[in-house]
């Protein structure tokens, strides 16, 4: 993944002058442009996270729910926020860092319609294998935190036949 360019002048120190993948510059003498890259850690962490949203109070209506996120290995995220009576669709790009923000998007025109305020989330996927993600989600009436898991068991990333079987659950009376 792009970094950042540096420049070089006479052999002297590199410094950052810019994060931006295009980048526009005058030639000049003695001038080295050094284009970096990093390791691609999206990789791992793509995948489809599930969670929950909880309140600052604790779980009640306006500000709890659940949520949906698809992050994609090209640093993408998409996701539904469930909260507030509302189906809250965002979308947005991760920093390296793994942190992304996005204002919601589809579920706008009913929020507004019915006086409510937009919704802000905020994720942070856990980049080292960790497979979880966590964030905030808040409007102008509520704030709330965000906390997921990674699906790990489906047909192409963990096959779970080989828990196949037949399995005994006993549930004790009162």
């Amino acid at each position: 993944l792009f970094s950042n360019w540096t420049a070089q002048v006479d052999g002297g120190a590199a410094t950052v002058v810019s994060t931006v993948k295009d980048y526009t510059f005058t030639m000049a003498t003695n001038v080295t442009l050094t284009a970096n890259f990093v390791t691609n850690t999206f990789q791992a962490a793509a995948g489809v996270y599930n969670g929950l949203v909880v309140g600052s109070g604790g779980a009640a209506h306006p500000d709890s729910g659940f949520f949906t996120l698809k992050v994609t290995s090209k640093q993408k995220f998409s996701g539904k926020l469930y909260v507030d009576g509302d189906k809250v669709s965002f979308s947005g790009v991760l920093g390296l860092d793994g942190t992304g923000t996005s204002t919601m998007k589809a579920g706008k025109e009913n929020r507004l319609k019915y006086g409510k305020s937009p919704v802000y989330v905020t994720v942070s996927v856990d980049l080292d294998g960790g497979d979880v993600v966590s964030g905030t989600a808040s409007c102008t009436e509520w704030s709330s935190s965000l906390s997921g898991d990674r699906a790990v068991f489906n047909k192409t990333l963990l096959d779970c036949t080989n828990y196949a079987g037949s399995y005994t659950l006993v549930i004790p009376g009162a």
